[in-house]
This record gives structure tokens, C-alpha cells and sequence, in this order.
């Protein structure tokens, strides 16, 4: 089951940040990596690092929807942030 919510999540991000995580240069990518870390969890039969690897990406994915709810201006400077920057403030629960 947690992979479906990992492939809800990956299009979330994906529509919020205007990214595709496919292909080589974008899993290199923070995001990237994580979304690789919960099919490795995965793979691996460690489920609960699983879910909180995704848990993580599904708070990111909040964050970003409320930072757009807000202001899409300031979404737009997180998305240059991530994508320009690779700098993914995810890992802390929080997008600032």
C-alpha cells in the first residue's frame, strides 16, 4: 500500500515544483534520492522506514500546497530554491 501513497505523493511534488523525477539527473536530485530511498526500504522489507521516508515526502508536498495556497510567488521561490539550489528543506518536516 505504501507505494501507492509514495506514487500520489511523487505527482503532487511533481505538479507543485513542475519536476519529473525519471531518469538519472533528477534522482541525483534530494527529492530524487528520497523517492529511491522508499523503493529501497521497500525492496528491503524495512516497511516502517518506508513509511516514515514517505511520511516525510507526503509533509513536503503539504507544505508546498499550503506555501501555494498563500502566495504562488513565494512557492516559485522555493521551486528555484529546489531546483536551481537542489536544496530540499523536507527532511525537517517543514518547507522553511
Amino acid at each position: 500500500m505504501s507505494l501507492l501513497r509514495l506514487g500520489s505523493v511523487v505527482i503532487r511534488i511533481s505538479e507543485l515544483l513542475n519536476m519529473k523525477f525519471i531518469g538519472n539527473k533528477s534522482i541525483q536530485t534530494p527529492i530524487g534520492k528520497a523517492i529511491v530511498e522508499v523503493i529501497e526500504y521497500h525492496n528491503a522489507g524495512r516497511y516502517g522506514e518506508r513509511d516514515y521516508a514517505t511520511a516525510r515526502l507526503e509533509m513536503l508536498a503539504k507544505h508546498l500546497e499550503e506555501v501555494k495556497k498563500y502566495d504562488e510567488n513565494l512557492l516559485n521561490k522555493f521551486k528555484n530554491k529546489i531546483i536551481l539550489e537542489e536544496s530540499y528543506y523536507g527532511f525537517r518536516f517543514e518547507a522553511a
